[in-house]
């Protein structure tokens, strides 16, 4: 069961994009005039000062968006997976994902709670519990999986300048500039985690997520790859976003094909808990709370 939920929370931990006021479907080859490549001309002064940086990062901080036609792939479990994905800020989203065996993966999540299945889990069922409770399934479950730095990596939630220190970045071939925007926090078990938001100064795009342990080992990494403008919101989106989580070997890459950017309405029950015919609904936290007490 636990390598199922590796594969399951990593398949899970994959996005990006929406929007404001608008509504687009927009095809990847489309995408492919490069504004926003490595090489392209920079469109921003070398020496921006911290606040207009992230001044500009959160205008482009996303509502929602859904994509009907992404693609999974991890040379680790599983590949050839397809899909929908919908996310809407601050915290509802559904991962539907099937191979040619037909359902693979259901997950999702609303402002209480998030739950996932897996047809490929020993122990069936769909596993449900609280927000307030991911930390203890952390704990208890070798789980790759942090919700609030998620929704960050989606791009559905602004950076909170306050927390923010800025820093040197790796080198990198001319012209992309990079430079870090560094957070420290302390995780709900008491350890010292360092958020990393890696940013290409030159063309304005975020390029990478991190999160560190106390000792500067990775915990968790999202490349984001790809950029595009949307040509109705303006907004800038990754066309691709490569995930790992190193302690549990997960790597995974996942691409979108057409994405609707803020759609007119995403219908309620995509954020409801889902019933699967002939699978019991478990839910962790009572297990969680034994667990924690003893």
């Amino acid at each position: 069961m636990k390598r199922n939920l590796h594969l399951l929370f990593a398949l899970v931990s994959l996005a990006a994009a929406g929007a404001l006021p608008g509504c687009a479907y927009m095809n990847q080859w489309a995408w492919r005039n490069r504004p926003y490549a490595d090489r392209a001309p920079c469109q921003f002064p070398y020496d921006l000062p911290q606040d207009e940086l992230v001044a500009h990062l959160n205008a482009n901080t996303l509502q929602s968006w859904r994509s009907t036609s992404i693609t999974i792939a991890s040379r680790e479990h599983i590949s050839g997976l397809s899909g929908m994905l919908a996310v809407e800020s601050p915290r509802n989203f559904r991962l539907i994902a099937s191979s040619a065996f037909g359902g693979e993966v259901d997950f999702g999540s609303n402002n209480e709670r998030f739950w996932f299945w897996t047809r490929r889990s020993e122990q069936k069922g769909i596993f449900t519990a609280r927000h307030d409770q991911a930390a203890h399934a952390l704990e208890r479950f070798p789980i790759p999986f942090q919700p609030d730095w998620l929704m960050e990596v989606l791009g559905v939630v602004p950076l909170n300048a306050a927390d923010l220190s800025l820093e040197p970045g790796s080198p990198a071939r001319s012209p992309v500039r990079l430079v870090n925007l560094v957070s420290r926090r302390t995780s709900p078990q008491g350890d010292q985690v360092t958020k990393v938001t890696v940013v290409d100064t030159c063309h304005g795009v975020i390029r990478e997520h991190a999160l560190y342990d106390a000792t500067g080992r990775i915990m968790a990494r999202a490349i984001l790859r790809g950029h595009f403008q949307d040509e109705i919101t303006r907004k800038v989106l990754p066309s691709a976003i490569d995930l790992e989580w190193p302690r549990t070997n997960v790597h995974l890459t996942l691409r979108f094909r057409d994405i609707e950017v803020n759609p007119a309405a995403i219908a309620p029950q995509t954020w409801a808990l889902p019933a699967i015919p002939n699978t019991p609904v478990i839910d962790l936290e009572p297990e969680l709370a034994r667990v924690h007490e003893g």
